[in-house]
């Protein structure tokens, strides 16, 4: 199939998108490995693992490697993304998403926006989860997420959330980093942190569908 002039500037510009997103994420990570990390997480080594605001990047970096991948095949064959793509990018989308707006509406006010944003965080914390957001919606548009996926958007929440758990309330090895034992009470922030995520992946799903109705509309 080929690509209308304007497709193939889209198709471009997600590819150019999601290869920095990469690019950055691993530089990001192998900073906490050289000398280390900043702000709110002052860690060196593995220990950086341990955020899930590493891991959702990471998550998310992957998933662009394969949209930069399969958007360069695009841009040869004019063959659309594939289905399992545009999900894995949708479910990365998301938990970068709540990263962000975890940050944006509660860590801030904790650690103050400086530490939050401050020399790689300001990648891990903000620039990539919007970047991944404005190529989920406008650079890869064409690709409709059928809603019965979109719950998919909440599992990394849910594998985070349960060892992060284990691992502060129940065995009691890691510092409730996140203050999400709440005094004992963290079944209160289980159910808003599912609630949250569900939110977020139902927004950005469907708005993400609307878009690509109506690339495919033109």
């Amino acid at each position: 199939m080929r690509l209308s002039k304007a497709e193939r500037i889209r198709t471009a510009v997600a590819v150019a998108f999601n290869a920095a997103i990469v690019l950055i994420t691993v530089y990001c990570v192998l900073t906490f490995f050289v000398r280390g990390g900043s702000g709110n997480m002052e860690v060196v080594g593995p220990v950086a693992f341990r955020y899930f605001t590493v891991d959702s990047n990471i998550l998310v970096a992957v998933a662009s490697l394969f949209v930069a991948v399969f958007g360069t095949v695009k841009l040869v064959t004019g063959r659309e993304y594939p289905e399992w793509v545009r999900v894995f990018k949708f479910v990365g989308t998301v938990a970068v998403m709540l990263t962000f707006l975890t940050v944006a509406v509660f860590l801030g006010f904790i650690y103050g926006f400086k530490a939050m944003f401050v020399d790689i965080n300001l990648f891990l914390h903000l620039l990539t989860p919007l970047a991944a957001l404005f190529t989920l919606w406008i650079a890869e548009a064409g690709v409709r997420i059928r809603p019965a996926f979109f719950a998919l958007g909440v599992l990394p929440m849910i594998l985070y959330g349960a060892v992060y758990l284990s691992m502060v309330v129940f065995a009691e090895k890691w510092e409730d980093f996140y203050h999400l034992a709440n005094g004992g009470k963290w079944w209160v922030s289980v159910l808003i942190m599912l609630a949250a995520t569900a939110l977020i992946a139902l927004g950005t799903g469907s708005l993400a569908n609307v878009i690509s109705g109506k690339k495919q509309g033109k």
